[in-house]
């Protein structure tokens, strides 16, 4: 989709949106322990709308969306999904645990290795069940 007035729109909006909830996240689940669940968390409902989005933007067959819609999912992938599973908070987190390596390299890998499952749990299962659309 081309970048207009809709896009635009609907990605400052969006990028604005998940400040919130991706502070209450952490302010809520990363005091106890050394794991960052709340920003592990966010990411991970970040992933999980993104496939959701992802999948309703590229089954055009299933679904007609007009341009204000789709500039609105557009919206809530890249700007919302964005900023609510922000790599930047993320690389701070494993950053911060380096001084206990192991744990930093657990932390890191439990995130990739989630956030593909969980992808491929929502896209992959999706697409098995309804067909891959490989045109």
């Amino acid at each position: 989709m081309p970048c207009g007035p809709g896009t635009l729109w609907s990605n400052g909006w969006a990028v604005r949106a998940p400040r919130t909830p991706r502070y209450t996240l952490s302010v809520r689940f990363n005091r106890d322990g050394w794991f960052p669940w709340g920003t592990f968390s966010a990411n991970m409902l970040g992933t999980v709308v993104l496939g959701i989005t992802t999948i309703v933007l590229d089954r055009p067959r299933d679904v007609v969306l007009s341009r204000w819609e789709q500039a609105a999912l557009y919206g809530l992938g890249n700007g919302f999904c964005g900023c609510l599973s922000t790599v930047s908070t993320w690389v701070f987190e494993l950053r911060s645990l380096t001084t206990v390596p192991e744990r930093a390299v657990r932390y890191g890998m439990f995130t990739v290795l989630w956030a593909q499952a969980l992808l491929l749990g929502t896209i992959g299962v999706y697409n098995w069940v309804h067909g891959a659309d490989t045109g």
